[in-house]
């Protein structure tokens, strides 16, 4: 059996190579394929996979990297929503007994789909890596249902727009309910950046690699986490206001109450959601007398 190659002598060459293979590139899918090597290389390295790995690759797309994965882990899980790539990474599939493919919305997948086609019987939180390139309208969801799952990932590689990227990893003064959400449940760092041109077609954004290293303990418990989260929604819906004032008028107690526990964690009654760290959020999660109720109000 022959196996699939990919042809990377080039950008230019690249409508032709898709129009080749009978692919089209979808709006509806916010379609941007990665189609230069030396990129799908520093996404490996970042991820870090070995043979020992089970991985979940989203956005297979036309294979490129579902082949240099299949070629490193020991299985591999590759998800892709359009259906038009069947054909090439169910050939993939056939060439590589480790690889699974599943043609599905990845926020509808399930632990049960990742059990079945990572064949192990066991929980696989803790025991799977994600590597993928996400279309961008996508990032906010896709992190929720992942990091706050029962079966969180070991890590995460992401390749993200840039801008996006750089407000995960924000530190205290340019904070935001994003970074705060994916720090409480994993160590951020960006280890590349990819210019627009990697890809085809050319989007209007670089891109960067981002990589999510998940917390083996939880950085608090799930009601402190609950509560944090209910607290930093009320403060950055109104980032122009004081903290104070915010969660003030967001739970309707007087301001003064609130500044006094903020005085007592240590934060002066001007502060501002950005300014706050992990440690702040905890610290005043734990002085508010809150009853929470868990609703869509409590994410990020």
């Amino acid at each position: 059996m022959n196996k699939p190659k990919t042809n990377f002598s080039g950008r230019k060459f690249m409508p032709r190579f898709f129009k080749g293979l009978g692919f089209r590139p979808q709006k509806k899918f916010s379609q941007n394929f990665l189609v230069d090597e030396k990129i799908l290389n520093r996404i490996l390295e970042s991820a870090g996979v070995q043979k020992t790995d089970y991985v979940l690759e989203v956005g297979a797309g036309p294979g490129f990297l579902t082949l240099a994965l299949a070629k490193s882990v020991k299985r591999l899980l590759a998800v892709e929503i359009d259906q038009q790539f069947s054909p090439r990474l169910t050939q993939i599939a056939e060439v590589y007994s480790n690889v699974a493919i599943l043609h599905k919305d990845i926020m509808k997948l399930t632990v049960e789909d990742l059990r079945e086609n990572f064949k192990i019987s066991n929980s696989v939180a803790d025991k799977y890596k994600i590597v993928a390139n996400l279309p961008y309208h996508l990032t906010s969801h896709f992190l929720k249902k992942f990091l706050e799952s029962d079966f969180s990932p070991q890590s995460l590689t992401l390749l993200l727009q840039k801008e996006v990227a750089q407000r995960i990893i924000a530190k205290p003064g340019q904070m935001s309910l994003l970074a705060l959400g994916v720090q409480i449940y994993a160590e951020p760092s960006i280890t590349g950046w990819v210019s627009k041109k990697a890809f085809w077609p050319e989007p209007k954004v670089d891109s960067a690699i981002i990589n999510l290293k998940v917390r083996h303990k939880p950085f608090a418990s799930k009601s402190e986490i609950e509560k944090i989260f209910r607290l930093a929604k009320l403060g950055f819906s109104q980032r122009r206001k004081t903290l104070c004032n915010a969660l003030g008028s967001g739970l309707r107690v007087p301001t003064q109450e609130i500044q006094k526990k903020l005085e007592r964690i240590g934060l002066e009654s001007m502060v501002r959601a950005q300014e706050l760290d992990l440690n702040d959020w905890l610290s005043l999660a734990r002085e508010m007398d809150l009853t929470v109720r868990p609703s869509k109000e409590a994410k990020f």
